[in-house]
């Protein structure tokens, strides 16, 4: 079953999240997606609205926030994504990339893609990116994992984070949470390791700027920090640091799954 409650503008009070939560409740709904969210704590009723909401057996996933910094330090996550009972979600690009808008913190649990997303829009269908679009893929993951014979929250979720790919930092971070959701990998509990000639990093003179942070000196995003784009337009290279750090994740799946 899918509803929706908030309004075009998604500027709604927090009485009709509340409410929401309470439809979703007395209607057997088994995953919340809130693509939404604030930048200050909005109290503890919403908060106890979530707590027993999860408690219930509902499972609710959200929007870690746009707010991002380009450093990606410090606590940048809005709320509902921080209460403990919400599944928080962090953007990824298609280079499996924070995106220098995603909001990050430890609150922080899995990563989806995030831009651009083709997804429904008022009129029709538009390409958008935010971590909206990342919590309705972690959405999605869920409704299958729950198709597939998860019981509660806590399993769903101890389930998604167990099965997904590794990013940034070496275990749980405040960019990507646990990884980089995967959907097959957490029905079947079989990861599939993404072969290293389409992980690696490579830079080329042209576009000369970043397309998350649009840097046209030197890109400021996490993954590219510190490194300059090559100037010969017949020059390219590996950056070795990143494909030693997908390597170091390679091999940390590969043994996991082999014991």
């Amino acid at each position: 079953m899918r509803s929706r409650y908030s309004g075009q503008t998604g500027a709604d009070p927090w009485s009709y999240a509340i409410s929401a939560l309470q439809w979703a409740l007395d209607n057997g709904i088994d995953v919340t997606n809130n693509g939404f969210g604030s930048s200050t704590n909005p109290g503890s009723l919403v908060q106890a609205a979530y707590a027993n909401a999860n408690a219930a057996g509902v499972l609710n996933v959200a929007a870690a926030g746009n707010t991002g910094s380009f450093s990606g330090t410090g606590n940048t996550m809005g709320w509902p994504a921080s209460f403990s009972s919400v599944l928080a979600v962090t953007a990824t690009n298609s280079s499996d990339v924070r995106p220098c808008f995603s909001s990050h913190g430890p609150e922080s649990e899995l990563a989806a893609p995030g831009v651009p997303i083709y997804s429904t829009y008022l009129g029709g269908y538009g390409t958008l990116s935010g971590t909206s679009m990342a919590s309705s893929h972690v959405a999605g993951a869920a409704a299958l994992v729950i198709a597939a014979g998860a019981q509660d929250p806590d399993n769903v979720r101890q389930i998604l984070t167990d099965t997904v790919l590794d990013l940034g930092a070496t275990g749980p971070d405040d960019l990507y949470g646990f990884g980089l959701v995967d959907a097959a990998a957490a029905v079947t509990g079989n990861i599939t390791v993404t072969p290293m000639n389409k992980i690696k990093a490579v830079y080329k003179r042209t576009p000369l700027k970043c397309n998350d942070c649009l840097n046209t000196n030197k890109c400021r995003c996490d993954y590219l920090s510190g490194l300059s784009w090559i100037e010969d337009s017949n020059e390219q290279r590996e950056d070795i640091m990143a494909s030693q750090a997908w390597r170091n994740n390679v091999n940390k799946w590969e043994a996991r799954w082999q014991t």
